[in-house]
């Protein structure tokens, strides 16, 4: 079976599929029924891909090494997280659910908005739902991410006039980025910590663009997120040059790839 890869949290997971960036939505694809169109019909909303989950999927179809799979769901907290996960996990595929081979799960942002969750209860309901994944998907291994920082000079001007700011703002998201890497902590393996908070500050010169509003992840802060989510995912074996291909029997006897003339199974391990 071809292994999944499941993303799990909030809107900085879902807005993960986006595709295009905003100028090339606005420029080339203004007049065509495309996810850019859906979204401008709905809320005003533009892409700001390529996004972090869409990139990650590339890499996985290129190799024929797994899928990725995006449940990720705008104003997820982790108290709402833990009441739906088992309805979640049953939105999978049922084939899928014993070749999960990891769970990336990243949430603390809307936790630390006005009177959502408090921090101490984040950081246990990260564990609770951390227990309960080992106990529905055995054979995932997890990676579980701080949040990113929030800039605080452009998030409330963006969210002004919009009605949502929610109070974020980078002190009060700092202790709950510590709650996710004490909770790592506390889970301890087959758990990996992914300190996208410290990464971004310390990884990368300027990292103000990365988030077109000051909070949501602009195209460059999305090619960062895939960049290290993928450094977690081969950390943890899961390398998409490395893994088998998957490719169908018929096909695969049908079409030798041994020349490997668009150089996709090159650093493949083996192939299936």
């Amino acid at each position: 079976h071809r292994p999944a890869i499941v993303c799990l949290g909030d809107s900085l997971t879902e807005f993960g599929s986006h595709v295009v960036g905003p100028t090339f939505a606005d420029s080339t694809l203004k007049n065509l029924p495309t996810a850019s169109e859906v979204l401008r019909a709905t809320d005003g909303a533009v892409e700001h891909g390529p996004g972090w989950i869409t990139l990650l999927a590339r890499d996985y179809q290129w190799r024929m090494t797994a899928d990725v799979i995006n449940r990720g769901h705008s104003g997820m907290t982790s108290r709402l997280l833990k009441a739906d996960l088992g309805h979640i996990v049953a939105s999978l595929p049922v084939a899928l659910h014993n070749d999960i081979a990891a769970v990336v799960l990243m949430l603390g942002a809307n936790d630390a908005s006005d009177s959502q969750v408090p921090v101490g209860e984040f950081m246990q309901n990260l564990v609770d739902i951390c227990t309960a994944l080992r106990e529905m998907i055995p054979s995932a291994k997890l990676i579980l991410a701080t949040p990113p920082p929030i800039n605080n000079q452009v998030w409330p001007a963006a969210t002004s006039n919009k009605g949502y700011g929610g109070g974020r703002s980078l002190e009060r998201l700092k202790p709950y980025a510590e709650a996710v890497r004490r909770a790592a902590t506390a889970i301890g393996a087959p758990c990996r910590l992914l300190d996208l908070q410290n990464d971004f500050s310390t990884r990368l010169m300027h990292w103000a663009d990365t988030m077109h509003d000051g909070f949501h992840l602009s195209s460059k802060g999305n090619v960062f997120v895939y960049k290290q989510v993928g450094e977690a995912l081969r950390d943890i074996g899961l390398n998409p040059s490395l893994l088998p291909s998957k490719r169908p029997p018929a096909l695969s006897a049908a079409v030798d790839m041994q020349d490997d003339r668009d150089g996709r199974y090159a650093k493949s391990a083996r192939r299936s």
